[in-house]
């Protein structure tokens, strides 16, 4: 109460806006892991799809995973999370 409040769907959209007009992009990387530690270090630098092939071709199960960044331009990354909060100054 009293309290002026943000939409995060709103400020994601203006962030996307402003940032994508000054050559900022998404990134998003896709990998297959499974429990088999050394395994995944073999595989880690292999494409995607010789990834899942490799850990299937040993007998492990491959699972899915991906890394997803919100912005990226020369070599700065920046995540916008505006719906958490970096510090809360209400008393609970």
């Amino acid at each position: 109460m009293g309290t002026m409040l943000y939409s995060p769907v709103a400020m994601n959209a203006e962030f996307k806006r402003l940032l994508s007009n000054s050559a900022w992009h998404q990134s998003i990387t896709s990998y297959w892991v499974t429990s088999d530690r050394d395994l995944i270090r073999r595989t880690m630098n292999m494409p995607s799809d010789e990834q899942r092939d490799e850990i299937r071709a040993v007998g492990k199960e491959p699972i899915y995973s991906y890394n997803q960044t919100d912005f990226v331009k020369e070599r700065i990354a920046v995540e916008v999370q505006p719906g958490h909060r970096a510090c809360d100054n209400q008393t609970r």
